[in-house]
C-alpha cells in the first residue's frame, strides 16, 4: 500500500497543471503559506501466502479486498523565483490523516489498516502566461501506513 500511496502522489503531483489567478498580472515570485483539507479512499488488495497467520479455512492464494475511508487536513509551504516567463518553486507539504478500516474475516481473523499523516517535498517548473501560472510538479511523498492481522485464537502477525 505505501508503494502505490507514493506512487499515486506522485503521479498526481507530475500532473498537476494550475490556472491561478495572479496578485498582480505575472509576478510569481515569492513566499507562500496554505492549507488544505479533505477525504481520503483507499482500495487495498491482500493475499494470504503461506506461513501468514491461520485464516483458516482459508487456502493460500485467498484474496480479501477492503476500502478505507477518512480525512486529512493539513498545510503546505513554498517559494517561488521567477526569470522571465519561467518560474522555479519549491514546496513542503504535511497533513494529519484518520484513515483507517477494520475487517473481521472468518470468526477469529481481524484486519486493520491505518494512516495518520503524509508529507511531501517537491520542485516546480512552470511558465507564467498573463495571469496565469502552467506548470509541473514532482518530488518525493512518505506516509505512515500501517496494516496488522491479529488471529483472536492466539497468533498473531503484523506488517
Amino acid at each position: 500500500m505505501t508503494k502505490q500511496f507514493l506512487l499515486a502522489s506522485a503521479a498526481l503531483a507530475l500532473a498537476t497543471i494550475s490556472s491561478t489567478p495572479a496578485t498582480a498580472a505575472g509576478q510569481w515570485s515569492g513566499f507562500y503559506i496554505g492549507g488544505h483539507a479533505g477525504g481520503l479512499w483507499g482500495d487495498i488488495d491482500t493475499t494470504v501466502v503461506e506461513g501468514d497467520v491461520d485464516f483458516y479455512p482459508y487456502a493460500d492464494g485467498s484474496t480479501f479486498d477492503f476500502s478505507p475511508n477518512g480525512v486529512m487536513g493539513g498545510a503546505q509551504l513554498g517559494y517561488n523565483f521567477q526569470m522571465s516567463s519561467w518560474v522555479l518553486g519549491i514546496e513542503l507539504s504535511g497533513s494529519a490523516t484518520d484513515l483507517d478500516e477494520t475487517l473481521l474475516r472468518g470468526a477469529d481473523d481481524v484486519t486493520t489498516v491505518e494512516s495518520d499523516w503524509n508529507a511531501s517535498a517537491s520542485a516546480r517548473l512552470g511558465y507564467a502566461w498573463q495571469n496565469s501560472l502552467l506548470y509541473i510538479k514532482g518530488g518525493y511523498a512518505v506516509g505512515d501506513v500501517q496494516m496488522s492481522v491479529d488471529d483472536t485464537s492466539g497468533n498473531a502477525a503484523s506488517t
